[in-house]
């Protein structure tokens, strides 16, 4: 029975091993998601600046043509006012004229503001360019580099998978349905060492006669407190 206890326990750590690689795994893959977290949120904010040229454009257009129709109307008032016959008609004429003049100063300031903000914002997108570019290239190498630790941690997860199958093997079967049993709500604290006569699962000192079938090892004993599976570890000397 103590070599199944000594098996059992080479599984725990086995099981333990195995299942560390998820973090592991977990670890190298959040590198390459916030690389790719950075080209996406560069390639948004690229995306937005486009819109927002694309709607500086539309306005610009908007004022351009409002000024074809200002410069339209003041000729209009040209024509009319060759023709006016009143001095009534003539003042209405003026400030309709200098309305159209006014109108005619603000667009034109707008078009020079939305010349300005367009060409800021061609400047901004150009510098997200050249970031997502580099953000790219970085992305690559990380990528390469992911590749090759998350194969070599599967080589090391594979050869971890053969030992235990190799090991479970070699145990009988009612002792791994006892293993498992207790694995299913203790994890990897399933098989825990003996020391100073205290249980490593729950800390609870045990008892003197649960302390000896410990060191017998004639059979599988469990903590009387917790139920785990108890085994003294090997002294070992400095």
């Amino acid at each position: 029975m103590k070599q199944y206890i000594q098996q059992l326990v080479e599984l725990a750590k086995i099981d333990k091993a195995i299942d560390d690689f998820g973090p592991k795994i977990a670890e190298v893959e959040s590198k390459l998601k916030l690389a790719k977290k950075d080209v996406e949120d560069l390639e948004k904010g690229i995306e937005q600046i486009d819109e927002e040229i694309k709607e500086c454009q539309v306005k610009k257009a908007k004022n351009e043509l409002h000024l074809k129709e200002l410069a339209d109307k003041l000729a209009d008032i040209e024509k009319k006012s060759a023709q006016v016959k009143t001095e009534k008609e003539l003042k209405a004429l003026q400030l309709e004229e200098d309305i159209a003049k006014e109108q005619i100063n603000f667009a034109n300031e707008e078009i020079e503001r939305l010349d300005n903000l367009c060409e800021t914002k061609e400047e901004e997108k150009k510098e997200l360019q050249e970031k997502l570019q580099e953000a790219k290239e970085g992305l690559e190498a990380i990528e390469k580099e992911v590749n090759e630790e998350l194969d070599k941690l599967k080589a090391e997860q594979e050869e971890l998978f053969k030992k235990k199958s190799e090991l479970v093997a070699k145990i009988p079967q009612q002792i791994l349905v006892f293993y498992e049993k207790i694995r299913r709500w203790a994890g990897n604290t399933a098989v825990v060492p003996v020391r100073k006569q205290a249980c490593m699962g729950c800390f609870m000192k045990i008892s003197d006669k649960t302390y000896a079938q410990v060191i017998k090892a004639e059979e599988i004993t469990t903590c009387p407190h917790c139920g785990r599976i108890l085994y003294l570890e090997e002294e070992t000397q400095e």
